[in-house]
């Protein structure tokens, strides 16, 4: 379960990060909006944990093991390589988010779920993975929404390189878990 509740954790870094920057730019985020990207991260997570589930009975469990930490490794890189030092919103100032612009966050946000779905879903319980997939839910609905209040209430902060290296930290400690 812990491996679960960190997965989560890192993969909504992105969500929390996204709605700082729209907080920032005064942009309103309904409980819609902020559902559907839950919703979209928790179907993109889920979905990779249960498809890396069907080809683990494939592979050796060392195997899995591995291929699942250079996985998680990669993503992390990946993650650490991309962020900005400032966080970034194409979104016009002010206004609200519509259902549509969500979803195409959504999407956004939600491309490194499949990855590290995948790395992870390979040595996952299938009880594991639901929960994974209904926290996730929660958190990006949770992450995007705090992150919108926190960006409102301040004009600096610590923006989307300081969330991508919480979340590329979390996964770096995932693989590392995966490999002892």
């Amino acid at each position: 379960m812990l491996e679960a509740i960190l997965i989560c954790i890192a993969v909504c870094a992105d969500a929390f990060a996204a709605g700082y920057a729209y907080g920032i730019k005064g942009v309103r985020i309904g409980l819609m909006p902020a559902f559907m990207i839950g919703l979209t991260g928790a179907v993109f997570l889920g979905a990779s944990l249960w498809a890396a589930g069907a080809v683990s009975g494939l592979l050796s469990n060392r195997l899995c093991s591995t291929l699942s930490a250079a996985i998680l490794i990669l993503i992390a890189m990946k993650s650490l390589a991309d962020a900005q030092p400032s966080p970034n919103c194409d979104a016009p100032g002010g206004g609200d988010i519509t259902l549509g612009s969500s979803l195409v966050l959504a999407a956004a946000l939600s491309v490194d779920s499949l990855g590290v779905g995948f790395g992870a879903g390979v040595t996952m319980r299938p009880v594991c993975k639901l929960f994974a997939a209904a926290l996730c839910l929660l958190l990006g609905m949770s992450s995007v929404l705090l992150g919108r209040f926190l960006g409102v209430r301040h004009s600096k902060g610590a923006g989307s390189r300081s969330t991508a290296l919480v979340s590329s930290g979390i996964l770096f400690l995932i693989a590392v878990m995966k490999l002892i």
